[in-house]
């Protein structure tokens, strides 16, 4: 038998043999090499976390740079929203779903992603998550803005360029909105962009025109939309509710059950 050693990094201890492949057939623990990779390339802004579903309790068994979260192996397991992500992926037969707006984490704003593991009988078993947090970035891109802000109008009395004006919103020369207040904050009108992204991106994915779904469709539409932290920003039930063509009583009603 070959000879086996015991690895231990930020997350449980795995048994791998001299080789470095994991002892046994735990299709699970097989991620395991990947988590530390991932957290090396991408760096300390993400969050890389290994589930094992099969653990009805404490299924998080690695994780690095868990202080994003404030989580630790075997303190935590998988969501409620991961959970439904992971049905939906069982009835659809999805990989992996990417690049959607995470649970907020006090103040931290996050990129998260999800690749499904699957054992022998294509039943998923694990969670591979990553957790990127865009907070920094965002204020780098406040800072920028305020940095190459223009103070004022061109001094003859003319307006800006329209391909400068357009750089600078509400600033002096520049389109201001339709009701003439200035724009939200930077950080405000990132997250609703990035949130009406994802819902823009799900409803076209729709097999027909959002209205014309059957109920049944309508409530995989809002599953889809909530695991996807779409709900989190204030207001979307309304516009979800108008595409839709539903009440928000009938949004919230999915929502709850």
């Amino acid at each position: 038998m070959a000879s086996e050693r015991l690895e231990k990094k930020d997350h449980v201890s795995v048994a791998e043999t001299a080789s470095g492949e994991p002892t046994g057939s735990d299709i699970v623990a097989s991620y395991l090499p990947l988590v530390d990779f991932l957290a090396e390339a991408l760096g300390p802004t993400a969050e890389i976390v290994l589930h094992d579903l099969r653990r009805e309790e404490h299924s998080m068994i690695a994780i690095r740079n868990g202080e994003l979260t404030g989580r630790r192996v075997g303190d935590a397991t998988a969501t409620e929203s991961a959970l439904r992500m992971v049905r939906r992926a069982e009835e659809r037969g999805k990989s992996y779903m990417a690049n959607y707006f995470g649970q907020p984490a006090g103040e931290k704003i996050l990129r998260s992603s999800s690749y499904f593991i699957r054992d022998e009988d294509r039943s998923v078993v694990g969670i591979l998550g990553i957790n990127v947090d865009l907070t920094q970035l965002l204020a780098a891109r406040q800072t920028m803005d305020r940095l190459l802000a223009l103070s004022e109008a061109d001094p003859a009395g003319g307006s800006l360029p329209p391909s400068i004006a357009s750089l600078f919103p509400g600033r002096p020369g520049a389109a201001s909105s339709p009701d003439g207040a200035l724009p939200p904050p930077e950080s405000s009108r990132d997250i609703e962009h990035m949130v009406y992204s994802v819902l823009d991106r799900v409803l076209s994915a729709c097999k027909a025109d959002p209205v014309r779904l059957t109920a049944r469709e309508k409530r995989e539409v809002v599953d889809e939309l909530n695991a996807r932290g779409v709900f989190l920003l204030k207001g979307v039930i309304t516009e979800v509710a108008r595409r839709l063509a539903v009440s928000e009583q009938t949004i919230y009603r999915y929502l709850k059950n």
